[in-house]
């Protein structure tokens, strides 16, 4: 399994439980098939840059929280809005 893929999934899975969700209730939230979310959360795949933003708009995160978790500069996220060391708005 790819690495920033695994790390994007656990991150993606601790923000939706956070939140109480099932992935059918994440994947309503965000818009997308329950397939595409199942995939992303657990680690398995990635998706489209489109998918991506929906999920980050669902769950609350900044634009660019998703791209930052992949390229490894996030590697925790808690569920909260704002990631830790995340500073996407400078």
């Amino acid at each position: 399994m790819d690495e920033d893929l695994k790390r994007l999934g656990e991150a993606v899975a601790a923000a939706r439980k956070a939140k109480g969700w099932s992935l059918r209730q994440f994947a309503l939230h965000a818009e997308l098939a329950e397939s595409t979310v199942a995939r992303v959360d657990s680690g398995r795949a990635g998706a489209s840059p489109t998918a991506y933003e929906h999920m980050e708009q669902a769950l609350g995160w900044q634009p660019g929280t998703i791209a930052a978790i992949l390229n490894g500069s996030v590697s925790v996220v808690d569920g909260s809005s704002t990631p830790p060391g995340t500073d996407l708005g400078a």
